[in-house]
């Protein structure tokens, strides 16, 4: 629900974010300049797709020394928990 808030999206299940934009996303609005919004894959409907855009998360992380370990295999499995843990993380 804060993501639909603070991005005005339109999401219903907290497993939509294991894509990996909403978290680019995130990550820009946070640390402006971080992520490079033109390479995240919004389309992105397969593994190997939703991996592409966490690694852009992760370069985000390391551009501005957030320490944080994202678990990518299992965040793109789209499981209920990973994803929750992972934005909860996020929001705090």
């Amino acid at each position: 629900s804060w993501t639909n808030d603070l991005l005005t999206l339109n999401l219903k299940k907290i497993e939509q974010t294991c894509t990996g934009a909403v978290a680019c996303q995130i990550i820009e609005y946070m640390f402006p300049g971080s992520v490079n919004l033109k390479r995240v894959n919004w389309e992105a409907r397969s593994d190997y797709e939703y991996v592409a855009n966490w690694k852009l998360v992760q370069e985000a992380f390391n551009r501005n020394s957030i320490s944080r370990y994202i678990d990518v295999d299992k965040i793109v499995r789209g499981k209920y928990q990973d994803n929750l843990e992972f934005m909860q993380w996020l929001k705090a």
